[in-house]
C-alpha cells in the first residue's frame, strides 16, 4: 500500500484476515452503516471463499431484513461466531444460527456499545448489573443463542457484597466504521452524519487491540480543509480510507441535512415531510404482493389481518395462458401416450368451435410429461401364475393452440 490511507472497497476488503474479529457499527434501515463496505467483504468471499472464520460484533441491528447489513455476511463459511445486540435485521444470519452453523450470542445493546469503550481503554472488561437474571447471566445461558455457542461471555462478580456482571473483553482485529468526509492525513469528521453511535470507542478497540481501522466516508478532503474540533476520529487511528460517493443518510434517504441538524426550521420541517413520505412509499411497497406470472387469482388463503410468515402461500394464481391436462394411464395404454406423441380431445364444457359440426370443443395435445405414479396407483394381478402387476403413468399433454374460455378443473375426454 502506498502512503496515503485511500484505497478501494476491494483492496480494504483484503486486509480482513481469516478467523479476524470484526467489529461493526450501524443501526437498522442504514443508519451510519459502512454498507460498501459491507458488500466489498461479500463480494471477496463469494469469489475466492476468503476470508474465513469471521467473528462478528456490533451493537444495534444491522440490515433491511432482505440483503443488505449483516446479510451480507450471512455465507456458511464466511462467519463462525456473531455477537449482536439485535438480530432482527439479518433473517439469513438467524438461519444460520438456528441451523448452528455458526456459534450466536446477545449481549444488551448498550452493553456492547460500552464494551467497545472498555476494550479501547484496556480495562478488564465492563462491570454493570445491566443483564442479572436474563440470558446473558451466565446462570441463565451466558448469553448464548444456540447450541453451538458453548462459551460464556459474561460471569458474576461480587463487589462490596453485591453482585455484577463482569462482561469479558476479547481483541477488536478490524473495525469497519463510517464517517461523512476525510483529509489527506486520515482525520475523520462526521458532520453530515445523523448520530455518532459508537464509532470512536469501535475505532480505538481495534487500535489498542493492534488491530486495523477501516473507515468508509462520502467525501475526500485537501489537508487542511477539517479544523481540529471537527475531527471525530484521528488519523493515528486510521488505517485505511474507502470513499464511497453515493453514500446514504440510509438504505431509502439520500443525504438530508435535517437528520444531521444541518437543517433548522420551515426548511427542516418540509425536509422530514418529504422523508416521511418516502418511507411510507417504501412501508406499502413492502406490503404489496407481486404475482411472478400475469394470470387470475383462483384462491385467497390469507385472511385479513392475519400475519402470515414468510415463505406461506397468501394466494393462488392461475394462468390461463399456460394450459395443459393430465392423464392417468395404465402401462397397456402407455404406447399410444409416448414422448411427444399427439392426440385429439374434446372438452364437454365448451361449445364447438363456430363452423364446427356441434357438441364439444376439439383440441388436439402434445405430451411432454411422463412418470410413474406411486405404488398406490398400481393395478394388481389376482393370480400370480396369470398376468402381472400394471403400473399406473401420470402423463400431462399441452394444446397445440390456446384453448378460448378452457378454465382450470374442466374435464377433457380422450378420443
Amino acid at each position: 500500500m502506498s502512503s496515503s490511507k485511500f484505497v478501494t472497497a476491494a483492496q480494504a476488503a483484503e486486509l480482513i484476515r481469516d478467523g479476524d474479529t470484526v467489529g461493526l457499527m450501524g443501526g437498522g434501515g442504514g443508519l451510519m452503516e459502512a454498507t460498501h463496505l459491507f458488500e466489498a467483504v461479500q463480494a471477496r468471499f463469494l469469489a475466492t471463499q476468503t476470508p474465513r472464520a469471521l467473528t462478528m460484533v456490533h451493537a444495534l441491528g444491522i440490515g433491511d431484513k432482505k440483503t443488505k447489513g449483516m446479510n451480507c455476511f450471512a455465507h456458511e463459511g464466511l462467519v463462525r461466531r456473531v455477537i449482536g445486540g439485535h438480530w432482527v435485521w439479518s433473517p439469513a444470519m438467524q438461519q444460520l444460527a438456528l441451523e448452528n452453523k455458526i456459534e450466536a450470542y446477545i449481549l444488551p445493546g448498550g452493553v456492547s456499545s460500552q464494551l467497545m469503550r472498555e476494550i479501547g481503554a484496556g480495562r478488564p472488561g465492563l462491570i454493570s448489573h445491566v443483564g442479572l437474571g436474563t440470558v446473558c447471566d451466565p446462570r441463565f445461558g451466558g448469553g448464548r443463542m444456540n447450541e453451538a455457542a458453548q462459551d460464556d461471555l459474561a460471569e458474576v462478580v461480587h463487589i462490596d457484597g453485591r453482585e455484577w456482571l463482569r462482561y469479558k473483553p476479547f481483541p477488536i482485529h478490524v473495525a469497519l466504521v463510517r464517517g461523512s468526509s476525510a483529509d489527506e492525513d486520515g482525520n475523520i469528521s462526521f458532520e453530515h452524519e445523523a448520530a455518532n453511535l459508537d464509532a470512536q470507542s469501535l475505532a480505538l478497540a481495534a487500535r489498542n487491540s493492534g488491530g486495523k481501522v477501516i473507515v468508509q466516508v462520502a467525501e475526500r478532503l485537501p489537508r487542511g480543509a477539517l479544523k481540529a474540533r471537527e475531527v471525530r476520529i484521528p488519523s493515528a487511528w486510521v488505517d485505511a480510507i474507502v470513499v464511497d460517493p453515493n453514500q446514504k443518510t440510509n438504505y431509502d434517504i439520500p443525504f438530508d441535512p435535517a437528520f444531521s441538524g444541518e437543517l433548522t426550521g420551515a426548511a427542516r420541517l418540509n425536509s422530514e415531510a418529504a422523508d416521511h413520505a418516502r418511507e411510507v412509499a417504501a412501508a406499502q411497497d413492502e406490503t404489496t404482493l407481486r404475482s411472478p406470472v400475469a394470470g387470475e387469482v383462483a384462491k385467497v388463503l390469507a385472511r385479513v389481518g392475519e400475519l402470515s410468515p414468510a415463505g406461506a402461500p397468501v394466494v393462488t394464481v392461475v394462468d390461463l395462458k399456460d394450459q395443459w391436462v393430465v392423464l392417468n394411464v395404465r402401462e397397456k395404454q402407455l404406447q399410444r401416450f409416448t414422448m411427444d406423441a399427439e392426440f385429439d380431445g374434446e372438452l364437454p364444457a365448451l361449445p364447438a368451435e363456430p363452423g364446427g359440426q356441434g357438441g364439444a370443443r376439439q383440441a388436439r395435445f402434445k405430451v411432454n410429461y411422463s412418470a410413474p405414479l406411486a405404488q398406490f396407483a398400481t393395478w394388481r394381478a389376482t393370480r400370480s401364475d396369470a398376468g402381472f402387476d400394471a403400473r399406473t403413468f401420470e402423463i400431462h399433454a399441452q394444446p397445440l393452440q390456446p384453448i378460448d374460455g378452457a378454465r382450470p378443473g374442466m374435464t377433457v375426454r380422450v378420443k
